[in-house]
């Protein structure tokens, strides 16, 4: 493996991380995650995706669980395009609990800017006016 050197701002914010395949985005997170308190969704299982395509209010239920036993946390959700349902989650969840809960959120690049336009209209414009950035 190549040794990476990158400095991701997701231990104060949340970011989202695009790329193209195989380039090591999932690894660099879980390499960046080791030893912290995280919850990990990959949205490339089946049964994980249709968990929360089915319900996605199940993330937010399963986050204000964890803000109760921890002092802060991560979610890394991997292939966050494949259900963009949850980014309304994490918008209220974001909303709610601030830097308590950090999200990171991959994504490919490639068609369907839909998800990205989301993101900045929603997600990045209103938490920049807070002071909670990400990286897009």
């Amino acid at each position: 493996m190549i040794a990476r050197i990158i400095n991701l701002p997701f231990k104060r914010n949340s970011v989202f991380l695009f790329g193209p395949r195989q380039v090591g985005k999932s690894t660099l997170v879980r390499q960046l995650l080791a030893g912290e308190e995280h919850l990990e969704i990959d949205l490339l299982k089946s049964d994980i995706f249709l968990k929360y395509k089915t319900d996605p209010s199940r993330l937010r239920a399963e986050c204000e669980f964890l803000a109760k036993e921890k002092e802060q946390f991560y979610v890394f959700i991997d292939e966050i395009q494949k259900c963009p349902e949850l980014l309304d989650e994490v918008h209220h969840l974001i909303e709610k609990f601030g830097r308590k809960i950090l999200f990171i959120q991959k994504r490919l690049f490639g068609p369907g800017l839909k998800i990205l336009r989301y993101a900045l209209k929603i997600l990045w414009l209103p938490a920049a006016n807070r002071g909670v950035g990400y990286t897009v």
